[in-house]
């Protein structure tokens, strides 16, 4: 981007090359890519410098934004500011809320079909379906905890709003909490098969008389 310079105010930018026309010189729009920076100040063109400040929208939002010609540099900045805590919080829970929602009916069917069919509903969904309602308490008690924007960034950061169970976890630990058990009951059924064994041949053991 480009800002035509005059009397040391800017009078008009530019975000491509295109002609122009500064003094009753008509100027071909490639002076913007075969003239150099000095060529361009020359006749009042400066390229812009941006410093804009980037923010989350969820929880900022820019006040204001300006372009300032100082010491031969033309410098665009923003002025960002924290939103109200309040209307933050409202936000973020509605997303949360929207988040659960969307998790939710992607299982709907199963109940559905309880419903129509009858059909027994998998446990690893009905855990699935509590760990995500848990995980939406979870983070809502944390946003509405936050004693400033401040916080809730650290939140967000933190990634403390965005954890979510998943359903191939759920299963994942179902296997292996039957693979656990089964190794458990194994064992114990070798466990009490020596404890029998061992209880039959104190049986058979002959005590001789002296």
């Amino acid at each position: 981007m480009w800002a035509l310079i005059e009397n040391n105010t800017i009078v008009r930018t530019f975000n491509r090359p295109k002609p122009i026309t500064i003094n009753n010189i008509q100027h071909p729009r490639t002076i913007f890519t075969l003239w150099s920076e000095e060529e361009l100040n020359t006749i009042g063109i400066y390229s812009i410098t941006k410093n804009i400040k980037s923010f989350n929208s969820k929880v900022e939002k820019q006040l204001s934004s300006s372009r300032v010609f100082e010491n031969n540099t033309v410098v665009e900045s923003n002025v960002v500011v924290d939103r109200d805590l309040d209307e933050v919080k409202q936000s973020l829970n509605t997303d949360v809320s929207n988040t659960l929602s969307s998790y939710l009916s992607q299982s709907d069917w199963y109940y559905i079909r309880k419903l129509d069919k009858e059909i027994a509903i998998p446990s690893a969904i009905q855990t699935w379906r509590n760990e995500l309602r848990a995980n939406a308490a979870s983070m809502e008690t944390s946003i509405n905890n936050a004693a400033d924007v401040a916080a809730i960034k650290t939140l967000i950061n933190e990634g403390t709003l965005s954890v979510w169970s998943s359903y191939e976890d759920v299963v994942a630990a179902e296997v292996a909490a039957a693979a656990k058990a089964a190794e458990e009951a194994a064992a114990a059924a070798v466990e009490a098969a020596e404890a029998e064994a061992e209880a039959a041949e104190a049986e058979e053991e002959v005590i001789e008389p002296v």
